[in-house]
């Protein structure tokens, strides 16, 4: 059988370039050899290259040569992987089902056994569903040999709360122990046992530590996390106690200032003046809004060092009584 002769089409450019379609389009005798042989055959022989041949052949609606057709869309495999696919089946078994070749069967079972891919976890069971909400998460996470989030969200999908009452024999125990150490003992959340502890009115093992002097002559002067690891303390008790004494963070672009007097009304006019009534806390003071209509509001900004967004929002100045 005379094989096909390669297809002249005038000048071919430059020795060893490919041609392209814009200067020379596909002809019926190239067609012709689109099809009949492999991709990259037809694109040595024509002078083109491999990409143009095979967006010519799916145009024509014809299959490459030396394999048959393939679908248009592949199959994604399953999230586990065929894990339970191998673990029930032999290698020659998986060849003639999933198609692979022997070395891809033998790479897979391999990593599968190396627990490089992620199986899927173990089904959830029905005595495991039926102990849900009956003890906290972690503990029946560990129990179950699964995952904490595992155990949430397998509960928030069966619609269970954890609802468990307090019995006589357990408010007994509050106040005798910290709030944590109950809570390790009787398999509760520390916030749960402090809530009810104090709706029952019983005070706390550990009391708070008193604030001492040198520690409230420190606020201020550091960050809140600074100072939390110095006085040994949480930054949110800081942050509280800092706030409550009416000082301002270090480097702050405005300072909030505690109102003086209940309600904001009445004590030092100074501080007060500006506060909304019911305000614990302003931002403005009285020399901040005497700058307020002698400059325009870009030098406002600048001498408080905050946004022009901040001044034009405290602008028109509120009555003052």
């Amino acid at each position: 059988m005379n094989e096909p002769t390669p297809v002249s089409q005038g000048n071919v450019g430059l020795a060893g370039e490919a041609r392209s379609v814009s200067r020379f389009p596909w002809t019926a005798a190239e067609d012709e050899l689109v099809g009949k042989l492999t991709d990259g055959e037809v694109a040595r022989r024509l002078h083109r290259t491999l990409s143009t041949v095979r967006t010519r052949r799916k145009f024509l609606g014809r299959p490459a040569v030396g394999r048959g057709p393939q679908p248009r869309r592949m199959e994604r495999e399953p999230e586990d992987h065929y894990a339970r696919l191998f673990a029930s089946k032999s290698n020659a078994e998986l060849r003639a089902i999933l198609g692979w070749s022997s070395n891809r069967v033998r790479a897979r079972r391999r990593q599968l056994a190396s627990g490089k891919i992620h199986k899927l976890p173990a089904e959830w069971t029905t005595e495991e569903d039926r102990l849900l909400g009956t003890k906290p998460d972690r503990v029946l996470a560990r129990e179950f040999g699964r995952s904490v989030s595992a155990v949430v969200n397998r509960r928030k999908q069966k619609h269970i709360r954890i609802l468990k009452p307090w019995r006589p024999e357990d408010e007994k125990v509050l106040g005798t122990r910290t709030d944590h150490e109950i809570a390790l003992l009787l398999g509760r959340s520390p916030g749960n046992v402090a809530v009810h502890r104090k709706k029952l009115g019983i005070p706390a093992k550990a009391k708070p530590r008193v604030w001492t002097a040198d520690e409230e002559a420190a606020l201020g002067t550091k960050s809140d996390d600074q100072l939390a690891r110095v006085f040994r303390r949480t930054v949110g008790a800081v942050e509280a106690r800092r706030m409550e004494s009416g000082i301002p963070k270090p480097n702050a672009l405005f300072k909030v200032i505690k109102v003086v007097g209940p309600k904001g009304c009445g004590g030092d006019r100074a501080t007060a003046v500006n506060a909304e009534p019911g305000a614990r806390y302003c931002t403005w003071t009285a020399e901040d809004d005497a700058l307020l209509g002698k400059f325009t509001d870009l030098e406002v900004a600048r001498k408080l060092g905050c946004s022009v967004a901040r001044v034009r929002r405290r602008l028109p100045v509120p009555h003052r009584r």
